[in-house]
């Protein structure tokens, strides 16, 4: 089944797949995108690629969301 990757989800396909600043694009990945892990009340974990972070923010504006599946 198909799913919003958690925080760690992200951490962890970014650092297997050698996902860095410098070559996240050409693997076709937008700069950030929102995880389903809840930062506060109000906020989520997202993971920046171009910043190469995994952080929290205010979960009211626009954003990328990307599915995950397992197999």
């Amino acid at each position: 089944s198909w799913f919003v990757p958690s925080k760690m989800e992200w951490a962890t396909f970014a650092g297997e797949l050698g996902v860095t600043k410098a070559n996240y694009s050409s693997l076709g990945l937008s700069s950030w995108y929102w995880s389903s892990s809840q930062g506060s009340s109000t906020g989520a974990w997202f993971a920046n690629f171009s910043r190469g972070y995994v952080s929290n923010n205010d979960a009211h504006g626009s954003g990328s969301v990307r599915l995950a599946t397992t197999f």
